[in-house]
């Protein structure tokens, strides 16, 4: 083995062992459950926002998130009806949605959309780990489930320079999935009507918002029900 495969090992190992002890695990799950929020709001904040502005001017002109995000917005924010007026291409609620929030934190601004965007996806990922920690029953995985997400859905070569830059390849795209797998849970743990309501309420927003993710998003929601 190499060095660097015994060293993580060795630190592996070491975990394993903590963990083993009662107290150190009692611990170490009180302590995710706090902080794991925190730790993702420190890995996807942005706090330098005019870079951003800029690097995205740099590398497409907006192009992509103009078609995404801030052409049905500024559309919708100045009156005109979506696909009927103008083209909303990836559906008639995106700009709806996404224009409102834009208008809470001040009004139509490509610094106010990213910005969107960027919380969007902060609360998107709290709402998983906090998913991920229910339904799993143990903080540790919870942890490194959502660890693993972000690795695979923020963090490749895909997304270059990073995934921002691309609007409809964030969790924004279906951010309604994760209330409606939430509810579910909920459900088969303790089943009542009303969690069924809210993951049909979230079926619903969802194909709105975008409709191709909502369809998908019933599917998966009538398959359950089933």
């Amino acid at each position: 083995l190499s060095r660097g495969a015994l060293l993580r090992s060795s630190l592996l190992a070491a975990f394993a062992g903590l963990l083993a002890q009662k107290d150190n695990a009692r611990f170490l799950s009180r302590s995710l459950t706090v902080l794991m929020p925190l730790l993702i709001f420190l890995i996807i904040d942005v706090p330098d926002v005019p870079a951003v502005m800029a690097r995205f001017f740099v590398g497409e002109q907006f192009h992509h998130n103009d078609s995404f995000i801030y052409g049905p917005a500024w559309a919708y924010l100045n009156g005109c009806v979506p696909n009927v007026d103008t083209i909303s291409q990836y559906g008639a609620g995106l700009g709806v949605v996404l224009g409102s929030l834009m208008k809470l934190l001040g009004g139509f601004s490509y610094a106010n959309g990213f910005l969107v965007m960027m919380y969007g996806t902060i609360i998107y990922y709290i709402l998983c780990f906090v998913f991920l920690r229910r339904w799993l029953n143990s903080p540790v995985l919870a942890a490194a489930g959502v660890l693993y997400m972000l690795k695979l859905q923020m963090f490749n070569t895909g997304v270059y320079p990073f995934v921002f830059t691309y609007g409809s390849a964030t969790v924004m795209r279906y951010w309604f999935d994760i209330l409606c797998m939430m509810a579910i849970a909920a459900h088969i743990q303790r089943p009542s009507p009303w969690f069924l309501a809210v993951a049909a309420c979230a079926c619903g927003a969802q194909l709105f918002y975008l409709p191709t993710e909502g369809v998908y998003l019933t599917a998966a929601y009538v398959a359950y029900m089933l």
